[in-house]
Parts: structure tokens; sequence; C-alpha cells
């Protein structure tokens, strides 16, 4: 009995299945981040609109308790909320105590819970001062997230700002803003110390942190 090989045509059409199947894989993944991006968002969002039915019931946003416009957790490199010895309003919890006390939030829900997002990244409010263009300085209130992908800043980016994630101020300016420690960056999502680039590769997995401005701008 003799052996017979592949023909040409048979080797083609096995590296065209092959291909196909990559590229299904490829596109896969990128479906993948995709959803894991726009959970993000949707997170943030959440956080944000509990916020401005805070406002509307109260006249001020939850955690802003002197009533001075800003929310008086202002440390923007926090670690997360942990519901754990919540003594004042300088308490990175204290903002979702009062969110659960009028019942925006549930009672039985822990602040941890609530802050929590994707792969290990987290969620908080924050309140502070952006420097304009003209040299003033702005009060903001926003939600501080910490640890998330590279996909999910930019999807909130795109969400939010409308903005590419290339662009050269895109993560300096607009109600979307990488953090560089305990302030805000001043540079662009794709900036060799920003994260999210490798090689000159944008790796959306890689995590960065982010403001999202809900007031003052």
């Amino acid at each position: 009995m003799s052996e017979k090989g592949f023909t040409l045509v048979e080797l083609a059409i096995v590296l065209v299945i092959i291909g196909v199947l990559i590229g299904g894989v490829i596109r896969g993944q990128g479906m993948i981040e995709d959803a894991r991006g726009k959970k993000v968002v949707t997170d943030a969002t959440v956080l944000v609109n509990a916020q401005y039915r805070y406002y509307e019931r109260m006249g001020r946003y939850a955690g802003d308790s002197d009533n001075n416009g800003i929310i008086n957790f202002g440390t923007l490199n926090s670690a997360a909320p942990n519901d754990a010895n919540v003594t004042d309003n300088t308490d990175v919890d204290f903002a979702f105590n009062e969110l659960k006390t009028v019942g925006i939030f549930p009672a039985s829900s822990t602040n941890a819970l609530l802050a929590t997002t994707q792969r290990g990244g987290f969620m908080y409010f924050a309140g502070g001062t952006i420097t304009d263009t003209a040299g003033n300085s702005l009060p903001v209130n926003m939600v501080v997230l910490r640890n998330v992908e590279c996909v999910a800043a930019f999807a909130l980016e795109l969400n939010v700002d409308s903005d590419a994630p290339d662009s050269a101020t895109g993560a300096s300016t607009g109600k979307i803003r990488r953090l560089s420690g305990n302030a805000f960056a001043g540079d662009s999502w794709t900036a060799t110390d920003g994260d999210c680039v490798s090689g000159g590769r944008v790796i959306g997995t890689n995590t960065t942190n982010v403001a999202y401005i809900f007031s003052g701008l």
C-alpha cells in the first residue's frame, strides 16, 4: 500500500481553515476585552448617577458634609473602601455610607462590594481642584477608578468625552483623566509611562488609574 501526501490544494485548504480558526480566537479575545471595558463604564456610571440622585434630594453630593461643593475625601491614590472604622467625612467610605443612609444604595451592601470592578480594580468618590487653561482653580468631584484595565480607561474616554484614546491630550483634558500617583497626569494615554503601551503597541489588559469628573467641568 503506497503512502500519499497532501496535495497543494489540500494544504491550502488546511492553511485557510487554520487561519479562520486563529482569526476567530483573536476576534473572540477582542470581544471579551470590549465587554470588560463596557462593564467598567456601566459600574462607574452607576456611581455617578447615584451622586446625582443624592444631590437632587439633599442639595449636595454624598461625602460633602460641610456643603462647600467638594467631596471631603481628596486622596487620588487611596486604598479601596472596606467599611472599617468610618469615623468622619475624610474617610474613603464616607460617601458610600451617606448614599446607603438615604436608600440610594442598599443598606445591606458592603462598601467594598459597591466599589469593586473587574480584575481587582475598585472605585470611590473624591473631591479636589484642577487648574484650567486660564490658570483658574476649579473645584471638581469625581469617581476615582484604581487598577482598571487600559481597555476600560479607553472605553470611558470614548463614552464620556467622545475622544480618541490616542489623542495627544486625551488623558489630561475632559471629564476622563489619567491619574499619576495622587495627581492628574499631564500626558496622553499612550505615553511611555502611561502603563497602556509597550513597544509602541497598546496593551488593553495592562492597568491604569483614572478619574471620572462628574461635577465642576
